[in-house]
């Protein structure tokens, strides 16, 4: 380093990176089924707990519900204290229709707004589901990702098979795609280490991290 600036690419610890980076995650689902349910507590979470802060200073959440729309009282936005297992209870039932477009748009114009967003976090989607979208994805989704916003999908293949091409539109990358038959099958552990891949070339030692287009 000279005259305050790097001669070379920036070390990884140089960059905010794990534990400590700012990151505001939305957990998007098109229903709260026992199984994924599992598999975010079981899974996901304590893959993250181990790999990130969850200190509220780095890391917010948020959560929505939704089917044909999105459930009002299953809301906790990025600025809401998270009340765990009552949340969970505010469940509204499922009326058979999965419109993800429509819940794309919703957390782009509800949840990352200037007011809720954080300038220095990164911003990323967990969609879980487990029903392909009866309505069209790649509009709302490519807004998000053009405004920054990392989205992962976790397709749980319970009873339907997955529209692959419609994972892809959701989420621009075919690395960002999961799909599970419910089992704990570390995904929770891979989605993790993908959404870290981001924070820098280098992941402090998880090795590099580039998706070739």
């Amino acid at each position: 380093m000279g005259n305050g600036q790097w001669s070379m690419q920036a070390p990884c610890c140089a960059r905010p990176c794990p534990p400590y980076a700012p990151f505001d995650l939305v957990f998007m689902m098109n229903r709260f089924h026992p199984k994924a349910r599992r598999m975010i507590q079981e899974d996901f979470w304590w893959s993250f707990r181990r790999l990130w802060s969850v200190d509220p200073e780095y890391y917010r959440r948020a959560k929505i519900i939704y089917s044909s729309i999105v459930h009002p009282t299953t809301i906790i936005n990025l600025t809401d204290p998270w009340i765990g297992n009552g949340a969970r209870r505010r469940l509204e039932p499922n009326d058979g229709i999965t419109n993800t477009g429509n819940a794309l748009r919703f957390v782009r114009d509800h949840v990352f707004v200037k007011e809720h967003r954080d300038v220095i976090h990164m911003d990323a989607i967990l969609l879980v589901l487990d029903e392909n979208s009866d309505d069209d994805v790649k509009e709302a989704a490519q807004a998000l990702r053009d405004d920054g916003v990392l989205i992962y999908t976790m397709f749980m293949n319970f009873n339907n098979s997955p529209n692959m091409q419609q994972l892809l539109d959701i989420t621009g990358e075919k690395e960002h795609i999961f799909i599970s038959d419910g089992q704990n099958e570390g995904i929770g552990d891979k989605i993790a280490k993908e959404m870290i891949g981001h924070m820098c070339a280098n992941v402090c030692g998880l090795g590099d991290h580039s998706h070739d287009k």
